[in-house]
């Protein structure tokens, strides 16, 4: 099925990894349907990337490829905020530019870590259904790859993530997507707002999801890939950093200010018993400083997001940023 052409901006939202953005940028300029729009959202980066963007308004892609080159005709809209708004106030920002400074029809969204297959804009076309909708699809997805494995926590159903059996059998709909390789129509923004600067980070997409689901499923394009995260950068995945703070808080508000009670009271209970083994290990590890820190730092986290997360207490909080006990 051949593709109809339609219109999108892409946001991409960039924090010191100068490194990924130069592909992702090269990635997201050479798509085989041309983005009427490139949006880069600097969060205050340190590592040159500021500059590297400058260069880019200035002189355009002067060391880039042919092909890259060839597609600079792509209008580049470069916003530096002035402190590090995380990734929520960034594609807030990003999804308001894209709305108030371009025409596109669709707005698509990733961080710079996000490598967008060539053709993964023209295979994501919105105007491809499956099944008697009688409601326009106004949220597309595609499928998110991490070293050539399929990452299924992007896209999720009531129950979880969406299963790999349900990739191999073409298109399908889902309930929740992240910010990674999603794209939202305008007329939706215009009716749900844009993503919650005050979640700093995570769990800013699920709420966003949230609101959108009141007018639309999330139409996922498994032909339609991206490859996402940095080859080379260690696994943190099972390191309890300052992010969890905000995972945490960020999850129990948007499960409060949604109503999902039973939810909420699970997960406020989970949270508590994290909060008490952080403690109990305290004694198993009374000979070791370092583990015996790190311990009551954890417990901190959990249990200052719970705290804040059922007050509604949002915003940065300074104890929790990049840098602190990285």
């Amino acid at each position: 099925m051949k593709p109809i052409p339609y219109s999108y901006a892409i946001v991409i939202v960039t924090y010191n990894r100068l490194h990924m953005l130069k592909n992702c940028l090269e990635h997201a300029f050479c798509q085989t349907m041309e983005p009427e729009a490139v949006i880069v959202v600097d969060n205050a980066s340190t590592d040159g990337t500021t500059e590297y963007l400058e260069e880019i308004k200035e002189n355009g892609f002067q060391d880039a490829s042919t092909q890259m080159q060839a597609a600079a005709n792509t209008k580049i809209l470069i916003y530096h905020e002035k402190e590090n708004v995380g990734g929520a106030g960034g594609f807030s920002d990003g999804m308001k530019i894209a709305m108030r400074y371009t025409k596109a029809e669709w707005i698509l969204v990733i961080d710079d870590d996000a490598i967008l297959d060539y053709d993964c804009a023209e295979k994501m076309d919105p105007r491809f259904q499956t099944g008697d909708k009688e409601t326009p699809v106004q949220v597309v997805a595609c499928a998110v790859y991490y070293k050539g494995e399929l990452e299924l926590n992007h896209r999720q159903d009531e129950k979880g993530p969406v299963s790999a059996k349900c990739y191999e059998q073409g298109p399908f709909f889902c309930k929740r997507t992240s910010f990674c390789g999603s794209m939202f129509h305008r007329s939706l923004i215009e009716k749900i707002g844009y993503p919650r600067k005050d979640y700093f980070i995570w769990f800013d997409d699920t709420e966003y999801s949230l609101r959108a689901a009141k007018y639309s499923d999330i139409l996922v394009i498994p032909e339609a890939k991206l490859q996402h995260g940095d080859p080379n950068a260690p696994d943190r995945r099972a390191v309890v950093d300052w992010r969890y703070y905000y995972g945490t808080r960020n999850q129990l508000d948007m499960l409060r200010r949604h109503r999902k009670v039973g939810r909420l009271v699970a997960f406020n209970i989970e949270v508590r018993l994290i909060v008490l083994l952080r403690y109990l290990r305290l004694a198993i590890h009374v000979l070791n400083k370092e583990r015996r820190k790190q311990d009551l730092y954890e417990a901190a986290i959990f249990r200052d997001g719970r705290k804040d997360g059922m007050r509604g207490n949002l915003g940065k909080r300074i104890e929790y940023l990049p840098g602190k006990r990285e």
